[in-house]
């Protein structure tokens, strides 16, 4: 989802300054999930400026400008997902020369900033004149800048964000000439949410009301939203939710299993569940009964939602689910394998996967992290995993999965865990250490379908984690699609959503964590005519 917001600001601007000076450009407000790709023109031709709003992209900087970059600017916004493309009406011309000396004078105003720990915030000090302005920048609470802080022509840069440097910072711009120009520019540092008053376990009577309450932290602060058993407590007629508390008008023995929170902000989402136990209403005469919803002890009811309805009423409004969070294993030096599932079918349809990574930073090799990168290929929405190329060794990364849904809208799945890409030297492994399976046959089953059958070892000194099919039509020499094979134990394993009529190459791999095999030696096979012409009888 893409779209521009109107902005306030007149679409055509000009602005003369006199040379040396920094300017900020404001290309607009988009609408964009995820963050779009910013690019930026001058005079028709595509520029790679030094210096843009680390936070956003929407804000071009020029810094130390020269005659040179007089001209007209102005920029479009990219969907890294869905690839729509919007270019901004907002024009702006500098015509860079020599103007009368003046106090310092700001032509756009700074935006607060929010960051997350350990990324890199960049706080405007808009402002132009002649002579160039000198900044001086101050927190309003007193405390010194600290040795993370460096003052630039346009900015305050404060690199690796800590917690504490959240707050208000002043910026004063003076050339000799009164008045000074000074602003105020707000840095929040973003936490994700943490629970730390989860739902109480609770015993309960039929007909009686209950009232739960859960209390988060974060910044900005999360909204909390409940589930019981697995459905949107929204959607019970008996239940109100109020953000931090659910209450339940009456208790019925539906009500009794899993009671979740979920606290979610612009960071990230944390769950935290307890059981609801509900007394049956006794009947006169009857004996005792088992409180409802007690489960097997040591269940799990925190974390993830995973809970599946078994039965109830179908939603009208559905939801978009989102991918799991996927399992990686390595391939190769720079490459890896990405495997996901959808936690429930109950949700939109998805039109497509995209697979997005990012390099997370060492301080002690100066790495620098970088933003979300997302790989180009439409994976189809019956496909479970992606080989990601192009990777370096011996670098951090972590994994995520964005599924686009049938109403082009689209939404991230969490992120994997740190992923250290080490080298097979470092690892002491080679892909001779695993033993590659023998594909032994291709078993044609439909116009769509196709099984593949091979050997490999029950019993090895190191076990497998399972094995990878490739495949690709016959005719072409293209990428192969891939497929996992989640067990070590299977020795077949069907391959659909093929076209009918077509010969195929197949191969295999096995793979633990750490590496991948050499592949099996490549079969062809063929799937099924639209129909089979039966011999003529004979006459």
């Amino acid at each position: 989802m893409m779209r521009r917001v109107l902005p306030p600001m007149p679409q055509q601007q000009h602005f003369k300054v006199s040379p040396g000076n920094s300017i900020i450009i404001d290309c607009g407000d988009i609408v964009s999930n995820p963050p779009p790709i910013w690019s930026y023109y001058k005079d028709g031709i595509t520029i790679y400026p030094n210096v843009t709003q680390i936070q956003t992209g929407r804000r071009l900087i020029l810094p130390t400008l020269t005659q040179r970059d007089s001209g007209t600017y102005w920029c479009s916004a990219v969907n890294s997902i869905t690839g729509s493309e919007v270019i901004l009406p907002q024009k702006t011309t500098i015509e860079v020369d020599y103007v009368a000396r003046s106090a310092p004078r700001a032509f756009t105003q700074p935006q607060n900033v929010s960051v997350q720990p350990g990324d890199t915030a960049l706080l405007e000090c808009p402002g132009v004149a002649n002579p160039v302005p000198i900044p001086s920048w101050t927190r309003a609470n007193g405390i010194p800048l600290n040795s993370r802080a460096r003052i630039q022509d346009y900015g305050l840069q404060i690199s690796n964000v800590h917690p504490e440097d959240e707050g208000q910072y002043l910026c004063r711009l003076q050339n000799g000439i009164e008045p000074a120009l000074m602003h105020s520019v707000w840095l929040t540092v973003q936490e994700p949410p943490r629970i730390i008053a989860p739902p109480r376990s609770t015993l309960t009577n039929e007909s009686d009301s209950l009232e739960l309450e859960c209390v988060a932290r974060g910044s900005p602060r999360p909204d909390i939203y409940w589930m019981l058993n697995g459905d949107y407590a929204k959607w019970d007629s008996l239940i109100r939710t109020n953000g931090t508390r659910m209450i339940i008008q009456s208790v019925e023995k539906r009500h009794a299993g899993i009671v979740q929170c979920f606290a979610r902000n612009e960071v990230g989402e944390a769950s935290e569940g307890n059981l609801l136990q509900v007394i049956p209403k006794q009947i006169p005469g009857g004996t005792g009964t088992v409180p409802l919803g007690s489960v097997p002890s040591g269940a799990k009811v925190g974390g993830e939602h995973s809970a599946k309805r078994k039965g109830g009423k179908k939603h009208k409004h559905l939801v978009m689910i989102p991918p799991s969070r996927p399992n990686i294993t390595r391939l190769s030096d720079e490459s890896v394998m990405v495997r996901w599932s959808v936690p429930s079918s109950d949700g939109l349809p998805i039109q497509f996967f995209k697979v997005q990574y990012r390099m997370l930073g060492d301080p002690t090799k100066n790495i620098a992290r970088t933003q979300w990168m997302t790989e180009n290929e439409d994976i189809p929405p019956y496909t479970r995993s992606y080989e990601v190329n192009n990777l370096k060794s011996d670098h951090l990364y972590r994994f995520r999965i964005v599924a686009v849904y049938s109403n082009n809208d689209n939404k991230e799945g969490a992120a994997s865990g740190k992923f250290h890409l080490q080298r097979g030297s470092q690892l002491g492994l080679t892909k001779n250490h695993l033993l590659a399976p023998t594909l032994t046959r291709i078993e044609s089953m439909s116009q769509h379908a196709v099984v593949l059958h091979w050997q490999f070892p029950l019993h090895l000194p190191h076990p497998i984690d399972g094995f990878y099919a490739y495949y690709r039509a016959a005719t072409t020499a293209g990428e192969y699609s891939k497929a996992t094979v989640d067990s070590s134990t299977a020795r077949h394993f069907k391959v659909d959503h093929l076209e009918p009529g077509t010969a195929y190459e197949f191969k295999l791999q096995s793979f633990t964590a750490s590496a991948a095999s050499d592949f099996s030696a490549i079969l062809t096979g063929r799937t099924l005519n639209h129909r089979r012409l039966r011999p003529p009888s004979p006459r």
